[in-house]
């Protein structure tokens, strides 16, 4: 049986074939001198003039100064290149990505060489790092509408509650006052029967933007219902918090033309008390304010009261 050898020697047959690999390959002598380069890195990154014992710092300015080559997101090449150059070498082996004034990604590969020179892989991952992106970006939808209501833009119960149970413990261990004000639209099957349920999601979409110009940047408002709402005011007094809901509730101006109002039950949270506790008292509170007439807001009794 006859064995078939290549005439080409193993060297040979191997700058061949990274020369013509998919991939940019290109090694640097012990004082970063470009020794080789195959095509790939060469159309990329030697494009201006570049040649056989350039340094790497030069390719790094070359690209800069014509627009092209690494991104370099301070604009300070000088502060960029300092950086760079004091990774580089730092290991044995470093992976890591970058990306390119052309939006392209590479992956890199460092390998450090036993006589100091150093030979670098870069593999184009643009499109792993577009789909990566795609897969952030829809996370980041799916979060946001599972914590916003759709109609209304305000928080969703579940959020709403999260954010509440957060700051009710917060405030307890630091000692600090807490309220919630759970309210309720009056009357709001009467606008959805005879007016129709655009009007009545007209009216929960204004009522909500009303409530919202009014907050503060550590309250937390949401829908936790059809029509009902509950605000967390961090920091506050139970007394403070029913000002804040009668305020809400005498600057409430119509929907278009159509009047509407509100009623609120208003509580303070006590130390030993679990969230739920303190909703359930918002909502006792609230209740009383129904059967006061609507169009009313009511503070929970205090302590022994």
């Amino acid at each position: 049986m006859s064995v078939v050898t290549s005439d080409i020697a193993p060297a040979q047959a191997l700058l061949k074939a990274f020369e013509l690999s998919a991939n940019a390959i290109v090694l640097y002598d012990r004082t970063d001198h470009l020794i080789w380069a195959n095509q790939v890195y060469r159309t990329r990154f030697m494009q201006h003039g570049l040649s056989v014992g350039a340094t790497f710092e030069q390719v790094l300015r070359n690209g800069y100064a014509h627009g092209d080559g690494v991104k370099v997101d301070s604009g300070d090449i000088d502060a960029f290149v300092a950086a760079v150059l004091a990774r580089r070498r730092s290991k044995p082996r470093r992976e890591f990505a970058t990306d390119l004034v052309d939006g392209t990604w590479l992956w890199v590969n460092e390998d450090l060489q036993d006589d100091g020179s150093l030979l670098c892989t870069l593999t184009d991952i643009t499109s792993l790092k577009r789909t990566e992106h795609a897969l952030a970006r829809a996370h980041a939808d799916a979060l946001q509408a599972a914590r916003t209501d759709p109609l209304t833009g305000a928080a969703t119960r579940a959020w709403l509650l999260h954010l509440a149970e957060m700051a009710h413990e917060a405030c307890l261990q630091n000692a600090q006052p807490m309220a919630v004000v759970l309210i309720d639209l009056d009357e709001f099957k009467k606008i959805n029967d005879t007016h129709g349920h655009a009007a009545g999601d007209a009216v929960l979409k204004h009522f909500v933007a009303h409530c919202k110009g009014q907050l503060r940047p550590q309250d937390q408002f949401g829908r936790i219902g059809g029509e009902e709402f509950l605000l967390v005011l961090p920091h506050t007094r139970a007394s403070d918090a029913l000002l804040a809901a009668e305020r809400l509730r005498q600057t409430l101006a119509p929907a278009d033309t159509l009047r509407y109002t509100f009623s609120a039950g208003v509580a303070g949270a006590r130390q030993g008390e679990v969230l739920a506790d303190l909703l359930k008292r918002a909502d006792a509170a609230l209740y009383q304010a129904k059967r006061n007439g609507r169009n009313h807001c009511v503070e929970a009794p205090a302590v022994g009261a």
